[in-house]
């Protein structure tokens, strides 16, 4: 990589500044489920399904078994469960990946522990009820585990992870198997010291994008890797990206560019324990474009999952320490250049954790994970979904010499209202949403803006009927007003 450290410094100090240059409200939350089972379970993995539903794997695990299962939940479009399936007949299975397979039914990806220190990589391919077919285990010389699947151009699979072979640490590795579950092929990547591969996916040339974490040639410390191979899998080019602290890459995706979108957690060169948020983009062959560090300065951000959106930005999902000390789930909206848009934690008292983060079919969000209600010793399955990116506030070409905040239209509204307000100068302004009772239910905008007319579109379909008010507060500027919200 070649950012030198005066650059990353640079980076840094503008990194810390991103909570008051974000350019838009984050959309409100639509719904929120909790999956439970046993006293412990995860969201590891989560998609959207053909129906507009969600399929979700994770572990599971009851305080008087001596064994962790896969739990796999499938949902309608609202996040309520139509069926959930346990894989592992009381044994060790921990999932760390689902994907609907195209063809029919999902496949499933993790690793089995058949005694301490003894574990095979999996693969286990479902019906559409979530029901076994088959499945495929590789241990390798010394165990291994499967992190990543990916559904191939020719109806079979692809699965990733690491093996370890004695004496030179884990390795990479990459099984093809065909639709029925025969092997196609198997690589192994072995440069020496230990590399991980946490993702994979095919490419729009046939062959596959790896991301995870090496220290190759770095004593110790970890490094982004990205290996880039054919579609039997032999190494094309292998890049790494790495400061002086463990970079962690968690997630890869090919952008609509031809280029590579990377994200994860970096250990900070400033404070020993703080961590926070790595984005780096880089083009066809892997040379870096632009990097991004999502850090709000709690010292505890953890990036998971990347998605690029149907506008060319990107959502990126993981969590963030929050000032009570315990973790929220934590959205960060970018553009292509991955300048911020917004930011949304969601999150109660107790430590929520995120791992896969989406955009959806709606164009809203979603971020899967864990919620701790027992600490330590429990937690559910969590899911946000957020509605889509809110309509953006229009300026209009009107100079006013007063502050002022006009009657809603229409009034009575169903399910869209227009809020039109007006600034003689440069205001901080913030404009919220209250109920009946007087109790906020959104904040729709919380930016600085210039002199002008401004008109706000609120979409109100998640919200019940009744009287609602809408605040503008500008400097000293305050105003409210009453609206009618009619089924």
């Amino acid at each position: 990589m070649k950012k030198s450290l005066s650059i990353w410094s640079a980076v840094i100090c503008l990194a810390c500044l991103f909570p008051s240059t974000v350019s838009s409200q984050a959309p409100d939350t639509a719904w929120t489920r909790h999956y439970h089972r046993g006293s412990w379970e995860a969201v590891y993995s989560i998609q959207q399904t053909s129906d507009n539903g969600f399929i979700m794997v994770g572990p599971s695990h009851f305080l008087d078994d001596n064994y962790v299962e896969a739990f796999l939940v499938k949902t309608d479009q609202n996040g309520d469960s139509l069926w959930t399936k346990v894989i592992g007949n009381n044994q060790n299975f921990y999932p760390n990946c689902v994907k609907e397979d195209p063809n029919g039914g999902y496949v499933i990806v993790g690793e089995k522990q058949n005694s301490p220190g003894y574990r095979n990589a999996f693969l286990v391919k479902t019906d559409e009820n979530g029901d076994s077919l088959w499945g495929f285990f590789y241990q390798g010389t010394r165990g291994a585990v499967g992190n990543y699947v990916t559904c191939t151009f020719d109806s079979g699979y692809v699965y990733t992870g690491y093996n370890n072979m004695s004496g030179s640490g884990d390795n990479i590795f990459i099984y093809k198997l065909e639709a029925n579950g025969d092997t196609g092929w198997f690589k192994i990547y072995n440069r020496g010291g230990d590399e991980i591969a946490e993702c994979i996916n095919q490419t729009t040339d046939g062959g596959f994008i790896i991301g995870g974490r090496t220290d190759y040639h770095t004593a110790g410390r970890n490094d982004f890797y990205l290996l880039k191979t054919d579609s039997l899998g032999d190494t094309l080019w292998t890049r790494t990206y790495g400061r002086s602290q463990n970079d962690y890459c968690y997630s890869v995706q090919q952008t609509s560019d031809g280029g590579y979108i990377l994200f994860g957690t970096s250990d900070t060169i400033i404070v020993a324990g703080y961590t926070y948020s790595l984005a780096i983009k880089t083009d066809t062959s892997g040379q870096v474009e632009w990097q991004q560090i999502f850090d709000r300065s709690t010292g505890g951000d953890f990036g998971q999952s990347v998605q690029q959106t149907s506008d060319g930005g990107y959502i990126f999902g993981g969590n963030s320490l929050n000032p009570g000390q315990s973790q929220d789930f934590c959205f960060i909206r970018t553009d292509a250049d991955g300048n911020i848009q917004w930011i949304k934690t969601v999150g109660g008292s107790a430590t929520d954790r995120a791992y896969s983060v989406l955009q959806t079919t709606d164009g809203g969000y979603v971020l899967a994970g864990e919620t701790a209600y027992l600490l330590p010793l429990g937690g559910d399955f969590w899911v946000v979904k957020l509605n889509s990116f809110p309509n953006s506030i229009e300026k209009k070409n009107l100079i006013t010499d007063e502050f002022r905040l006009r009657q809603n239209y229409p009034n009575p509204f169903n399910p869209t209202t227009t809020i039109d307000f007006y600034l003689p100068k440069t205001s901080e302004v913030i404009l919220k949403i209250f109920n009946i009772l007087g109790e906020e239910v959104a904040n729709l905008l919380s930016a600085s803006l210039l002199s002008g007319h401004y008109s706000y579109q609120w979409d109100a379909r998640n919200y019940p009927s009744g009287i609602y008010y809408y605040q503008i507060q500008a400097g000293d500027f305050r105003e409210v007003k009453k609206m009618i919200l009619l089924r």
